[in-house]
């Protein structure tokens, strides 16, 4: 590793969001051509450039904005450098493989897929993909798990009402 290669090759990253969310990305062994940091591979997440005219990219921006000017929130499987995947936060490594080839295959095989969703398609479902091949993740289920117990409450609450 160095320091622009500072993740191990094929290892599950992830950094810090807010309302104790984290977005979740696999080191690759690939890095930028022109500052030569290392990429990671992701799903949806900061990527580098402007939104561009996509309606749909628009209202995801208008709703999960990135930190830096220069880059927009994506919605696809693709490689950003980890400045960009940071956002100025500090990226802690949760795993490292002790065999990262099948990582990265499992990585590259979604690579473009744009079918994100924040319940059923996310960024630690990937990750989770990439490392195991298991699609999973714990904080979609936290999150659904928590909007069936607020739906149940609301039902109860509905039939004992006066």
């Amino acid at each position: 590793m160095t320091e622009d290669m500072p993740y191990p090759i094929g290892a599950a990253l992830r950094r810090k969001m807010g309302w104790n969310l984290y977005h979740y990305g696999i080191a690759s062994e690939y890095y930028h051509p022109e500052t030569k940091k290392q990429l990671i591979y992701q799903f949806g997440g900061p990527y580098e450039g402007a939104v561009g005219e996509n309606t749909k990219l628009k209202i995801v921006n208008a709703i999960w904005p990135t930190a830096n000017e220069q880059s927009h929130t994506g919605v696809h499987i693709g490689l950003t450098p980890y400045d960009i995947f940071s956002e100025n936060r500090k990226i802690e490594i949760v795993e490292v493989p002790e065999n990262p080839v099948p990582v990265l295959k499992r990585a590259k095989r979604l690579m473009f897929r744009q079918d994100y969703n924040p319940a059923l398609r996310n960024c630690e479902h990937y990750t989770n993909y990439a490392l195991s091949g298991t699609w999973e993740s714990n904080q979609s289920s936290e999150l659904l798990g928590k909007a069936m117990q607020a739906a149940g409450m609301a039902l109860l609450a509905s039939v004992f009402k006066d």
